[in-house]
């Protein structure tokens, strides 16, 4: 599960006149050591709900940057890295049974991932084709108002995040019967 590859993602798409923010092979670590904070199923035990810690990710990768803030353009794309501490995942996963071959087995047929932004901070190398000095203010900028800048992102990689999963878990519970993932013994 090391790294969590989550690809090309747009990030913000404002049109021409905003901003536009592309992370590309964006890799995440650190994301296998969660805690498990609250668990619930439903009394049909069709939907479980999670509530993960994730204390401590890292991530990489490079970005690409274009637009305006107010009226001083911004341009860049090279490679970031990024610490991130604290984050919280609140998961849904939504099955069905279903029969094959006479063997009871769960089908997912939803996963949803909500995340809350915790502390960190992101370096964006080479802002404005490498300016040292603009992209040294953007970047403590962004880290001096890091979780309002991480709420705004946020959404792109809960989607990513869904999709990854989704496929995690149907790959698990396609592998086993429901009597091998909840025993009765």
């Amino acid at each position: 599960m090391e790294p969590l590859s989550l690809g090309t993602l747009n990030i913000l798409e404002s049109g021409s006149s905003g901003i536009n923010v592309k992370a590309i092979d964006l890799n995440i670590y650190g994301a296998s050591n969660f805690e498990i904070r609250k668990f619930k199923i439903s009394d049909d035990g069709l939907r479980y709900d999670f509530e993960l810690n994730l204390p401590h990710l890292e991530g990489e990768g490079h970005y690409d940057i274009s637009g305006k803030i107010l009226t001083l353009p911004i341009k860049g794309r090279g490679p970031f890295t990024g610490n991130f501490d604290n984050f919280y995942a609140f998961v849904k996963l939504i099955v069905e049974k279903t029969v094959i071959d006479g063997e009871e087995y769960l089908r997912v047929k939803d996963l949803q991932v909500k995340v809350r932004t915790g502390k960190g901070n992101i370096n964006l190398q080479n802002l404005f084709n490498g300016d040292k000095t603009l992209g040294d203010v953007v970047n403590d900028t962004i880290n001096q108002n890091f979780e309002l800048f991480t709420n705004e992102l946020i959404g792109p990689i809960e989607r990513a995040l869904d999709k990854k999963f989704l496929a995690i878990a149907r790959k698990i519970m396609e592998n086993f019967t429901y009597n091998e993932l909840f025993p009765t013994n």
